[in-house]
């Protein structure tokens, strides 16, 4: 199954990512940009996401680690930020469409 970006089918068929990283991914998919760092606050999104606070920066953390964000510099007021990746890594976005998908993660995938 395709959404229409590389970047979004890589982090859907991503094992590595669990629950908590695939929703914050999706409100950063919709916050955020390619060209302009900005600024996320933890507690935004912990708040929307019904997630803790360590919850969401271990979910940052790993979304960076991992290339499907860049991490920017902190703005005036210490907030981290954070921006869509210009180029989309080939180690991401290997898509194995040959590979059977677990139901566990085809649920997970149609939350979303």
């Amino acid at each position: 199954m395709t959404l229409g970006h590389p970047l979004v089918d890589a982090a859907l068929d991503d094992d590595r990512l669990g629950r908590s990283e695939l929703r914050v991914f999706r409100v950063c998919w919709g916050l955020l940009n390619f060209e302009e760092f900005r600024s996320v606050k933890s507690d935004f999104l912990g708040l929307r996401l019904s997630l803790d606070r360590s919850q969401v920066s271990r979910a940052l953390q790993n979304l960076c680690d991992l290339a499907y964000l860049e991490v920017g510099p902190r703005d005036e007021k210490g907030v981290g930020t954070y921006r869509l990746p210009r180029r989309v890594d080939s180690g991401v976005c290997q898509i194995h469409t040959s590979a059977r998908v677990p139901k566990s993660r085809r649920q997970l995938r149609d939350t979303l």
